[in-house]
């Protein structure tokens, strides 16, 4: 609602946590990706091209280093990490 009051665009990527290993790529990582339906329906094309490099971007950047964090806290903590979580937004269909 805050996107059509201001003219504004939301994009939501969420990176449910699990377990981290050294080889770990975007590629096998889970991602939840929400973009406002008024702007998915107005430009689709973008979902191949723009919004591609920008959910690979926080893959890359945010959440491998995130989930490996995570991971050796947990270790150091007598924890076990999730082998995999479920999606915050199980309405959408995650990203892989």
């Amino acid at each position: 609602m805050q996107d059509r009051l201001d003219g504004g665009i939301s994009l939501l990527i969420c990176c449910p946590g699990s377990e981290a290993t050294t080889a770990l790529s975007p590629e096998h990582i889970s991602l939840d990706l929400y973009i406002t339906p008024h702007e998915l329906h107005k430009t689709p094309e973008h979902l191949g091209g723009d919004v591609s490099v920008l959910v690979q971007a926080f893959g890359e950047e945010f959440a491998i280093p995130h989930l490996q964090c995570f991971t050796q806290c947990c270790h150091i903590e007598g924890i076990v990490p999730p082998c995999h979580c479920k999606s915050v937004f199980p309405c959408l269909s995650p990203i892989s």
